[in-house]
């Protein structure tokens, strides 16, 4: 019950009857015995378990074989609270390790809300003290908001500049140290190698990204 209250947060009485209410009722306990005061990471841990043999590993970074890429690319994942509102939705992510070919991961702002009851007024069920970042190898989402380029030994520079974002004017500076954007010169070859590196890594997935969304900030 506490994780189903946590869900819906500030959501009006008749939203709350609707969801699990009297006509919504059922009167039986989960046959599952938890153990810890976090029941809903231990379901997920469960469900994680059970699919073990059939889930994909490629976007984990705890699998990224590169122990000191990988330590920075958790620390860039730990960045949370209201700085992220700053950051775009989606951002792909070009690392650049000479002689080492290019990756890419891809950001993704996880935004907080108190409840996701309604289509219209989102702004106000925001709680920005609570996003979160998810950072995966290689690439998730169609429509990239922002894409950068960054050396490796930048990626603290740019995990500390994301965690600093306070204003438009932040972002602005962090897009021009990082961001390729639609009116930057190199914008099409950096597309270009994008997609390459998207058709190497997943052949079968692979596509042409769509910048319809892509934010020129």
């Amino acid at each position: 019950e506490p994780t189903r209250d946590y869900w819906y947060r500030g959501a009006p009485e008749d939203v709350k009857q609707y969801v699990y209410g009297r006509k919504a009722a059922f009167d039986r306990e989960t046959g599952i015995v938890y153990r810890t005061s976090d029941p809903q990471r231990e379901l997920y841990g469960m469900l994680q378990a059970r699919l073990a043999p059939v889930l994909g590993s490629e976007f984990d970074i705890a699998k990224v074989p590169d122990a000191t890429l990988r330590r920075d690319l958790q620390s860039l994942a730990s960045v949370r609270g209201a700085s992220l509102a700053w950051l775009p939705e989606t951002v792909f992510v070009r690392i650049d390790d000479a002689p080492e070919a290019s990756r890419y991961v891809t950001l993704l702002r996880d935004t907080a809300h108190l409840n996701v009851s309604h289509v219209f007024l989102e702004k106000g069920e925001l709680v920005p003290a609570e996003n979160a970042l998810t950072v995966v190898p290689g690439f998730i989402g169609a429509y990239p908001n922002a894409i950068y380029r960054v050396t490796r030994a930048e990626l603290p520079a740019l995990t500390a500049a994301i965690g600093a974002l306070g204003s438009e004017a932040d972002y602005r500076a962090l897009a021009d140290r990082y961001a390729i954007r639609r009116t930057n010169p190199a914008f099409w070859a950096a597309s270009d190698a994008l997609i390459d590196a998207y058709a190497k890594r997943a052949p079968v997935e692979a596509g042409l990204f769509d910048y319809n969304r892509l934010e020129n900030r």
